[in-house]
């Protein structure tokens, strides 16, 4: 007696099996056409990694030091010991100065600011200058930057000429420096 009034209700609901039966086909047709084919790329790209973490555990210097990361660790750290000590900010101020002067340009202010670059263990002082004068001078300063044996990062470099007023060229610049 149950079962006939199972078997009733089943047929009364067509419809309901219907659906249950399409998303068993379409959940089923998903594993077997996305999930197993992603199967082996995942199993690829596990080996990849394994062998990049292997890889990187060689170069980490547990050869002794002498792996090729180690020899990029020695030649960043001698960098790093070449850089000024922050005491020698101002001296490198007064560079920046001198050169402008050499050019004969002039700049109103000139004000660092410094950040910590935690992540280098360097000190970054910044500035922005705006100076006006002639092309040749403001392209001979920048030539004198470039070739002091000091480090200077030229962050940001803009020009702009106001032709109504026939007002000098004017350059905005900001320059980075590094210290230990």
């Amino acid at each position: 007696m149950e079962f006939e009034r199972f078997v009733a209700a089943a047929q009364k609901r067509r419809a309901l099996w219907g659906i249950c039966f399409v998303l068993l086909a379409l959940n089923a047709g998903f594993y077997v056409f996305f999930i197993r084919g992603q199967q082996q790329q995942v199993r690829d790209l596990q080996a990849r990694y394994s062998r990049q973490r292997a890889e990187l555990r060689q170069f980490s210097g547990t050869t002794g030091g002498n792996g090729p990361y180690a020899k990029q660790v020695a030649v960043l750290e001698a960098f790093q010991n070449q850089l000024p000590q922050k005491v020698a900010f101002t001296e490198k101020a007064a560079e920046i100065d001198e050169l402008l002067k050499k050019n004969g340009l002039q700049v109103e202010k000139m004000s660092f600011s410094p950040s910590e670059a935690k992540e280098l263990g360097l000190w970054r002082y910044a500035t922005s200058l705006a100076v006006k004068g002639p092309y040749a001078s403001l392209k001979s300063f920048l030539a004198d930057l470039q070739n002091s044996p000091s480090l200077f990062a030229i962050e940001k470099l803009s020009f702009e000429k106001d032709l109504k007023n026939n007002e000098p060229l004017e350059m905005t610049l900001d320059i980075s420096t590094f210290f230990r």
